[in-house]
């Protein structure tokens, strides 16, 4: 269960820039060791219940490697290098 290498190449630069090189730590084990399973996407209703005019979020999906916990992160964000969509943030890298 792996997805597109240089879409984990992409997240992984996220986690070097966002949190120093560190993966996160699985909330329900504690281990720092994750699997890419790709990316996924959530299909937004309208609020009649109906999918006209529905909207997707891709997510990139991370499963720990010893407790199979799923942790997702927005794909977009990720995939233009923003390190924060907080417009009160200091610009990335100090620039």
């Amino acid at each position: 269960m792996s997805g597109d290498p240089q879409v984990f190449d992409k997240i992984q630069s996220f986690f070097n820039r966002k949190f120093k090189g560190h993966m996160p730590v699985c909330p329900a084990c504690h281990y720092t060791h994750w699997e890419f399973a790709g990316l996924i996407a959530e299909l937004g209703y309208q609020s009649d219940g109906s999918a006209q005019g529905a909207v997707t979020t891709p997510m990139a999906a991370l499963v720990c490697k010893r407790c199979f916990f799923v942790m997702h992160f927005a794909w977009r964000p990720i995939e233009l290098g923003l390190d924060t969509l907080d417009p009160q943030s200091p610009p990335p890298h100090g620039g």
